[in-house]
């Protein structure tokens, strides 16, 4: 019978739109300086492109600031205002700051100035200010947080509610990717049978999705949706319910998770957006009954990550102990 090495590529990734973590924009509350996690200005396309139209084409970008400029605010008034656009330019390999002008700026806020302030108008929105330690940070977006944060509540320009929260970490559970080793050791403890599944025959890879976790504030998980779709050759072309459910069920029993309480819900950042578990299957003949000491259905499960492989332990699926072979 086909002997199959299932190789287990613990290699979690976000879907998520952005590729590189965000600069924020500096905000003034009651004069106090916070981050302001958000870039009001691209909210809106036509302010956004008159803006972009308006820059130096010799500015500094990157890819915390693709667009190369950064906006300064105040909340005056209950009004969240503009007060400059700072952008840096580079001229004969010396690069400095300069302000956009207000000539540039009157022609580009047109019908958005109340006396002398620039009002955002435009923006109907809760935004999030920080500022204090960071206490998370993760490599996407805006993705991070801080020790003291405060959502704004913002219609049409106009604050109309602030809540103030102190961030911490109240679990310090298994926090990959920062510890990718502890989770592998934890994860390399779920097994599939696939000789249950008659679907597998001819697949090269299973994608198990992870995604809606929900969890306690103790970081464990009390619900999360999982799917496990499966590859032939090139194409994704069979979503597989059972299967998705055996690793579901043993999935929810790993923890605890590293929880935050992030304004003013128990999260674990590392599942807050869908993330994958891609499994590789190939036909082997690496594992001889003979030498293993395994019979002819046993099947070989390979724990890896992109940069750590851990030695074998050797159980047998099928066999009358109904115990199975696991790479550890």
């Amino acid at each position: 019978m086909k002997r199959i090495v299932l190789t287990i590529y613990v290699l979690m990734f976000a879907v998520n739109s952005w590729a590189s973590a965000l600069s924020g924009e500096l905000i003034y509350l009651d004069g106090e300086p916070w981050m302001l996690m958000r870039k009001p200005i691209d909210t809106n396309s036509e302010l956004y492109d008159k803006l972009k139209a308006a820059l130096p084409e010799n500015r500094v970008v990157s890819t915390s600031n693709i667009d190369g400029y950064w906006a300064c605010w105040s909340v005056r008034n209950n009004l969240l205002c503009l007060d400059s656009i700072l952008v840096d330019i580079s001229e004969a390999k010396v690069e400095k700051r300069i302000r956009i002008p207000e000539y540039n700026m009157q022609q580009i806020f047109k019908g958005y100035y109340i006396g002398n302030d620039i009002v955002a108008s435009w923006l109907t929105e809760d935004v999030r200010v920080t500022r204090g330690k960071q206490i998370y940070y993760a490599h996407v977006g805006y993705d991070r947080y801080y020790e003291e944060e405060t959502i704004l509540s913002i219609n049409y320009g106009n604050i109309i509610g602030s809540r103030l929260y102190h961030n911490r970490m109240v679990i310090d559970g298994y926090p990959y990717p920062k510890n990718p080793k502890a989770f592998i050791e934890r994860l390399k403890q779920c097994s599939i049978n696939v000789n249950r599944y008659p679907d597998l025959k001819n697949i090269k890879k299973i994608i198990f999705q992870v995604w809606n976790v929900k969890n306690d504030s103790l970081g464990n998980i009390i619900d999360c949706e999982m799917t496990a779709i499966l590859r032939s050759g090139d194409e994704y072309n069979h979503i597989e319910t059972e299967l998705a459910l055996e690793m579901k069920k043993q999935f929810m029993e790993i923890g605890p998770w590293q929880t935050f309480y992030i304004n003013g819900e128990y999260v674990i950042p590392t599942l807050r957006y869908t993330y994958t578990f891609p499994y590789v299957i190939e036909e082997s003949p690496l594992f001889s009954p003979f030498l293993n000491g395994v019979g002819e259905d046993s099947t070989h499960f390979r724990v890896v990550s992109d940069s750590l492989t851990v030695p074998c332990r050797t159980l047998t699926i099928g066999s009358p102990y109904d115990s199975h072979r696991i790479t550890i």
